[in-house]
């Protein structure tokens, strides 16, 4: 998630299997539930994950928006990482949609 996004509480994560190979780590099965919160910038979400790739990622009922409503929109950008979301904004391509 972006640092620039203000959080309300959230379950982030309900189980994570971090596994280190050759200075990489894969993490799986985390959970982003029911928040809101706005972003300075127009990337809102990244989910960023090496080469070994995130899995078991799920968004569910995410809302973040742009700090200003000055036109602009927020994006999210996805590499390596897999998972579902269901009713979350902005849409993160990356993700099945469920």
């Amino acid at each position: 998630m972006s640092d620039s996004v203000q959080r309300s509480e959230a379950s982030r994560s309900s189980a994570t299997e971090v596994t280190a190979e050759g200075g990489a780590v894969k993490v799986s099965d985390v959970t982003y539930r029911g928040f809101s919160g706005t972003s300075l910038t127009e990337e809102a979400i990244r989910l960023d994950c090496c080469k070994l790739g995130c899995s078991g990622i799920v968004m569910e009922k995410v809302k973040l928006t742009p700090a200003s409503t000055l036109g602009r929109k927020v994006t999210s950008y996805c590499k390596n990482a897999h998972g579902k979301s269901s009713s979350t904004m902005p849409n993160v391509p990356c993700l099945s949609e469920s």
